[in-house]
């Protein structure tokens, strides 16, 4: 006798029946394997609070100018917000830094507030936040300053940190500031404990320009086509750009005197002569693109490429960029840093604001000349040199087309 089963049956029945045949084939031991070893506790690394680092031996003096200052009101106030992130000095690096236990117990409230400002951020920095970012974060530090140049008490200039992860090392401002993974989770934000003490900027560009003598024919080259500039309709002015812009940090290539030097101009008489060989600088006027061209000296259509174009990237409203890089971020950032056109060009506007630096990497040391020219890349002369209105790297050769 054969027998059928209908289509509407075995629909009905076949899911049954290999469920069945699927708990048949399982034992309690193959769902519940039996355990094997010894179990491992689970132990949370985390602090309660980053203040307990304080507390451990090492960091005496970072308690000490913690409570002799107005820290805690300052860390505290809503601008601080919930978590911090703090980079905290051994004592070993106070005390490298001059800060000893009497320097502190001697220091002014007001002194304190500013140094242990600088050192923290607000917001919850981790490891794996920084690491995962291709150069540096910019960390806005709970240290304010309404005396420099541009801004005020309603809106105060902000010290930031360039905070990245490079060669197994915390990197902040272009320097190495502790050795990667030796930091401290806590449940309201992270401590990273530091082999230096971060020191904030002084100057400005040309504060800094000034101050030092090595880079006098830098100087007077600026000075000599600003005052071309100023005896025409040129709205353009290196001095202010160099002073600061607010919210405007950048990147200058700063040629030494070695650099004029090596391309002939042994004194500043050299440059006048070059300069008036450009002379009379033309009047600002639209190129073949409709983009609002100021013309500048033959000095500048050198110097332009080694930051002084960085105007251009903030044109008539302050763009959101910021272009200030440290060797980190030129190293790890290379091949794309490289002629980036930062800023789009604006039609009856400002044209596009491009870096025009080549850099590139030999043997791990990053080397630089201007984008496209057919020059032997040169190595930075003094690099990480951090400023209020972005960072230098002085060059001892001049970024000729």
């Amino acid at each position: 006798m054969r027998y059928t089963i209908k289509a509407a049956a075995f629909a009905v029945w076949m899911p049954a029946l290999l469920v069945l045949l699927q708990l048949g084939a399982c034992t309690k031991k193959d769902i519940m394997p039996e355990p094997v070893g010894e179990p491992v506790p689970y132990k949370d690394t985390a602090i309660r609070s980053w203040k307990e680092m304080m507390e451990k031996p090492g960091y005496t003096l970072w308690k000490a100018a913690w409570n002799r200052s107005d820290m805690n009101a300052i860390a505290g106030a809503d601008k601080a917000g919930a978590f911090l992130t703090v980079f905290m000095p051994s004592d070993q690096a106070f005390q490298a830094a001059g800060y000893t236990m009497e320097v502190i117990n001697s220091a002014s409230k007001e002194t304190l507030d500013s140094l242990l400002s600088y050192q923290v951020v607000p917001g919850k920095y981790t490891p794996d936040n920084i690491s995962h970012i291709k150069g540096s974060a910019q960390l806005k530090t709970l240290l304010t300053n309404d005396a420099v140049m541009g801004y005020n008490t309603s809106q105060p200039y902000i010290y930031i940190l360039y905070a990245g992860y490079f060669h197994d090392s915390l990197v902040i401002n272009g320097a190495n500031v502790a050795k990667w993974g030796t930091g401290q989770d806590a449940a309201d934000g992270y401590v990273y404990t530091t082999a230096v003490v971060l020191q904030k900027p002084m100057q400005t560009m040309w504060e800094y320009i000034e101050s030092h003598p090595e880079l006098s024919l830098f100087k007077a080259a600026i000075e000599m086509s600003d005052y071309e500039y100023s005896m025409g309709w040129s709205g353009m002015n290196n001095q202010m750009l160099l002073m600061g812009s607010p919210g405007f940090e950048f990147t200058l290539f700063a040629p030494s005197n070695k650099a004029f030097e090596a391309a002939g101009f042994t004194t500043a008489e050299d440059i006048q002569n070059y300069i008036n060989n450009s002379l009379p600088v033309k009047d600002p006027d639209y190129d073949e693109n409709w983009y609002y061209q100021n013309p500048t000296t033959a000095m500048d259509s050198i110097l332009f490429a080694h930051g002084l174009e960085a105007y251009l990237f903030a044109g008539q409203y302050y763009y959101p960029v910021s272009t200030t890089y440290f060797t980190n971020d030129l190293i790890q950032n290379a091949a794309g840093l490289s002629g980036v056109e930062i800023k789009p060009g604006t039609m009856y506007s400002s044209p596009p604001g491009i870096i025009h630096v080549d850099f590139s990497v030999v043997n791990g040391q990053l080397r630089v000349k201007r984008y496209k020219a057919n020059h032997t890349p040169i190595p930075l002369a003094q690099p990480n040199i951090r400023v209020l209105n972005g960072a230098i790297h002085v060059v001892d050769g001049l970024f000729m087309r």
